[in-house]
């Protein structure tokens, strides 16, 4: 697949050492809300759908099911990958290379995907309960 001009992936650029005024850190923290709970929401919905996928899995142990929820959790890992390969980390310990981003933003992804994962089991185990 070929992204064209308009479709090519922004690095976002984190800078551990920045100084800069009141003004501007408050700024860059609007900025950062802004951007961020979107995300939020978008990222709470799918521990949901995890929680859903789980929860249909354990009642049914279909096949088809285990296969959409393993799916699920693979791409929800591919997906922080993409994402976090292109922060760029600059003045984070030991964050220099491209190499040091890949293995950052692979530990950063499989822990996101853990924590997604474990929310979606523990929902799905409220839900179980009830």
């Amino acid at each position: 697949m070929k992204l064209d001009e308009n479709e090519k992936i922004k690095t976002t650029t984190i800078d551990f050492k920045h100084q800069t005024t009141e003004a501007g850190w408050r700024e860059l923290t609007d900025r950062f809300y802004l951007t961020i709970t979107p995300k939020w929401f978008q990222w709470i919905s799918w521990v949901f759908t995890l929680g859903v996928l789980k929860y249909i899995n354990d009642r049914t142990h279909h096949l088809l099911v285990g296969i959409l929820l393993g799916l699920s959790q693979s791409f929800l890992f591919l997906y922080f990958v993409a994402v976090f390969y292109h922060v760029d980390f600059k003045g984070f310990y030991r964050v220099k290379s491209k190499r040091a981003t890949a293995i950052l933003s692979a530990l950063l992804s499989f822990g996101l995907t853990m924590v997604f994962s474990w929310a979606g089991r523990v929902l799905a185990d409220i839900v179980k309960v009830r």
